[in-house]
């Protein structure tokens, strides 16, 4: 009766937060990709600048082209994380109130809930893995054909599916019979490889070097104490962020490890593989970013380990009390979505519709402006030297690596533009450099959000 009520309430929960989440840059982003991608090769020529694999923008493509639109993909993604809720509350056997705090934490009751990004579908399968594994259900062939598709998704996703391949691989007996299957999964991670290697005129070139290694390591370890992004609500605040940081993480995590190898040595190859398929990611990478919807994984390897080595006693303590304090600032940023809109696309839309339906739109090329091209379904003109797709491709033609894109530059083409369209409009983020625009805006749109340092400030000039 407990689990039908917590289920009931998740699925409320859900509904409701999805009927009042704004969209965000990166959600509209994914979907003027697919959705203005006339035709399968031309999406594949698109996202491999993206640095994603091509996952999600084929469920997108899928929908858009059969005219469904946004409200398709609400629906799909929202019964995509119902389906997640079900899983663990039904599915998953672990201790109650884990459930309880993991549906309405950061994470699968927030991030991976309502964005709708390429995360959800990796998760709900590898929460069916944990409930298969549970109940001893194993099943090769179905777990390289689901591995296939998880590691499509997200790059965070497919480093998991190859620890996990690893782990199914060692700890089954007659192993080598299952040899095409394995075969069909290494398959499929070269194929990922091949969509998320950016062409050489790609924008996104790696430039990593110690330091930034070095801080990435950092927030990984972070994300290993606090679950994902909790920690900018306490650190990234603090103005010494010592070595602290390094060492805690580090002993929890080498003490994560060794209890499993404890109790099960082939599971203790997941959070080893794990770290060294991150720490190679940080030293190839191409796209220098990380956040609490690439740390969650660590919450969905915690749990596969704990369901299925249960004597992990202390690491089971330790991932109670990071779902307890992740339950409290993924209800806060639940009722602040609520209160206040996370995103300015939809009011920027909005107001266009209601007092400007036939203006003339550009923008300095930036994933908003995109975004309220997308919702208004028409290109904007970005001031750089591709100007013609309505959606936004970073190469190295793009304005966005494109220094020399200055605010005069842009005044000088706008004034330019006025000329052949006396009704366009500017559509501008004020956080960048404002000197050289010279004009009083007519409109100037400030969300406070749950975190003031991510707040975005536009403007739209006439």
């Amino acid at each position: 009766m407990n689990q039908k009520i917590l289920f009931a309430l998740f699925v409320t929960y859900a509904i409701i937060g999805s009927i009042f989440h704004d969209l965000w840059r990166d959600e509209t982003h994914s979907m003027a990709i697919a959705a203005f991608s006339e035709n399968p090769i031309e999406l594949w020529k698109n996202i491999r600048y993206e640095g994603h694999p091509i996952g999600w923008y084929i469920i997108l493509f899928a929908i858009f082209k059969l005219g469904i639109g946004i409200n398709g993909v609400y629906i799909f993604h929202t019964a995509l994380g119902i389906l997640a809720g079900y899983l663990i509350v039904f599915k998953i056997e672990i201790p109650f109130i884990q459930k309880v705090f993991l549906l309405f934490g950061l994470l699968l009751g927030h991030e991976y809930l309502f964005y709708l990004r390429n995360y959800i579908v990796p998760i709900v399968i590898f929460l069916y893995l944990i409930s298969r594994e549970q109940k001893g259900l194993r099943n090769i062939p179905i777990y390289s054909l689901l591995l296939s598709v998880a590691a499509q998704f997200n790059i965070y996703a497919t480093i998991f599916s190859i620890c996990l391949g690893i782990y199914f691989l060692f700890s089954t007996e007659n192993r080598w019979r299952y040899w095409p299957y394995y075969l069909i999964f290494t398959a499929s991670l070269v194929f990922c490889a091949i969509t998320v290697i950016p062409p050489n005129d790609s924008g996104l070139e790696s430039s990593i070097d110690v330091k930034i290694l070095l801080i990435l390591l950092r927030e990984y370890f972070q994300g290993w104490v606090l679950a994902g992004d909790v920690t900018t609500y306490v650190t990234w605040r603090s103005a010494y962020p010592s070595v602290f940081w390094y060492i805690l993480p580090a002993i929890t995590y080498l003490l994560f490890i060794w209890e499993t190898y404890k109790n099960n040595r082939n599971l203790a190859m997941v959070p080893i593989f794990f770290f060294i398929g991150i720490a190679i990611l940080f030293i190839l990478t191409h796209y220098l970013v990380y956040a609490n919807r690439h740390t969650g994984i660590m919450l969905i390897m915690m749990l596969f380990i704990l369901a299925i080595s249960r004597k992990n006693k202390y690491t089971s303590y330790y991932f109670t009390f990071i779902l307890i304090i992740e339950s409290f600032v993924g209800l806060k940023t639940y009722i602040r979505g609520i209160i206040l809109p996370e995103s300015h696309t939809l009011a920027v839309h909005e107001y266009l519709t209601e007092n400007h339906p036939d203006a003339f739109l550009t923008g300095y090329e930036d994933f908003i402006v995109e975004g309220i091209g997308f919702l208004q379904g028409k290109e904007i003109y970005t001031y750089s030297k591709k100007i013609t797709q309505p959606y936004a491709v970073w190469d190295k033609d793009s304005d966005w690596f494109n220094q020399e894109t200055t605010p005069q530059v842009i005044r000088k083409q706008f004034d330019s533009l006025k000329t052949q369209h006396p009704n366009a409009l500017l559509i501008y983020n004020l956080q960048r450099d404002t000197s050289g625009i010279g004009l009083t805006p007519i409109k100037i749109f400030h969300t406070e959000i749950l975190d003031p340092a991510r707040a975005e400030y536009f403007a739209i000039y006439q």
